[in-house]
């Protein structure tokens, strides 16, 4: 059975390319354009095994999304991936800061990223 991820993204072309690239490597995919949509599904059923999410989005922006994610019993130790062309220091720590596992600045290479996945994804233990 394949891993379940949450694609959370504004920009429709990168969010329909993030999703062909992951669907392409055997992965289930949910899909939202913002914090609000995005946390509905995360609540859901099936719950994601790994989140990637933009950060500066409308309604509710990345970093409340990863906060209120974090503060859900059994998505606490979900890996949550930010895709974000936000690339300063500061702007990272406060991602990581809200509960992060990785940031990866736009634009990004899908091969790196797939690896990535697949290494947090290895280190989640199964339920």
């Amino acid at each position: 059975m394949s891993a379940t991820i949450l694609v959370v993204e504004d920009s429709k072309s990168i969010r329909l390319l993030l999703c062909f690239q992951l669907k392409r490597a055997g992965y289930t995919i949910l899909e939202a354009e913002n914090g609000v949509a995005a946390l509905k599904l995360a609540l859901g059923h099936p719950r994601p095994e790994l989140i990637i999410s933009d950060v500066m989005m409308p309604e509710m922006d990345g970093l409340e999304f990863c906060r209120r994610v974090r503060s859900q019993p059994g998505l606490e130790q979900v890996p949550f991936i930010f895709l974000t062309s936000r690339q300063q220091d500061r702007q990272r720590t406060e991602g990581m800061g809200a509960g992060a596992t990785d940031y990866v600045s736009k634009p990004f290479d899908a091969k790196v990223l797939l690896e990535k996945i697949r290494g947090y994804l290895s280190a989640v233990p199964q339920t």
